[in-house]
């Protein structure tokens, strides 16, 4: 039988809404943000990330619905890279170095913070299933210390060869004895190409991002690169909203029939988001030798890039 993987807080695993693995928005975090976070299923306890928002991590339950999951299995040609040494991740570092943290840390890089590109390891790979217990053993590098478990992110979720929606009755923390219930699965999925609506804002927001960016010449410094980014990426989110009223509603819908539901606007942000952050994934990616030139930042405080 096939290892099952199980990613918490949502029943649909859709191209519609799937976010591209993207840096750090700030300069001190090592955590890459955008991918599909998933960990090994447990029919009996769901998974060791399930445990862990159960019983540590009680400011997620606020934010992730725990009734709801979905199981997969990935495709026999998946590209999964497992990461299980600090060896590995030195390795890794002079191969794929990453810029954002040469050029933007706010503290030095050492022998404990290693890190390599998570933007250009996903144009090789389909995943990572990074061994937190194994790295952080020898406690020699402490980039992954904030990993918590043993965790399964993939780049593209077109490596998923099927997976089920599950909808689960969460224990009682308090009772030892208590443990999750699933108590309804789906019928086998698959993962859906974007829709066409996707596709039309994708492409108008790349044609968007480039023209605003020509507007800002005069980048000083890498810090100063990421602030033009992010005043880009607020203003496209602006102009998509306005230009764009109808195909988003198309979206929203689509999304709604895929049982993703958006309850707020804050959901609705994140929906348009995360199309405006798949581009920035790109162009990054495609930007690499330009970056890499560019002056050192200059901040020595910790700074979260806002938008």
């Amino acid at each position: 039988m096939k290892k099952q993987y199980v990613t918490v807080g949502t029943e649909t695993i859709s191209s519609n809404i799937f976010r591209k693995i993207l840096r750090p928005l700030n300069n001190y975090t090592f955590k890459p943000t955008g991918g599909l976070w998933a960990s090994e299923f447990n029919k009996y306890m769901v998974s060791d990330w399930y445990e862990y928002i159960i019983y540590e991590g009680s400011y997620l339950q606020a934010i992730k619905d725990i009734t709801l999951a979905a199981v997969f299995t990935l495709k026999d040609a998946a590209k999964i890279l497992t990461i299980d040494s600090c060896n590995q991740i030195k390795e890794l570092a002079k191969k794929y170095p990453s810029y954002h943290h040469i050029l933007g840390l706010c503290e030095p890089l050492t022998t404990k913070n290693k890190i390599f590109d998570f933007e250009e390891l996903s144009r090789e790979y389909d995943g990572v299933y990074i061994n937190y217990y194994g790295i952080n053993f020898s406690r020699e590098i402490e980039t992954f210390k904030d990993w918590s478990i043993n965790t399964l992110l993939l780049f593209n979720i077109d490596c998923i060869e099927k997976y089920q929606s599950i909808n689960i009755m969460p224990q009682n923390p308090y009772d030892s004895e208590d443990l999750p219930q699933i108590i309804s699965t789906s019928n086998d999925k698959t993962i859906n190409k974007p829709c066409d609506i996707y596709t039309h804002l994708y492409l108008y927001t790349k044609n968007l991002f480039n023209e605003l960016l020509s507007f800002y010449p005069n980048i000083t410094d890498y810090d100063n690169y990421l602030e033009t980014i992010a005043e880009i990426i607020k203003r496209c989110k602006v102009l998509i909203t306005n230009e764009k009223s109808k195909e988003i509603k198309e979206l929203f819908k689509t999304l709604e029939n895929e049982k993703i539901p958006l309850f707020n606007e804050r959901q609705k942000e994140i929906a348009i988001y995360n199309i405006i952050l798949n581009y920035l994934s790109e162009y990054l990616i495609n930007s690499k030798e330009i970056i890499k030139e560019l002056p050192k930042s200059m901040i020595k405080q910790r700074k979260w890039y806002e938008f």
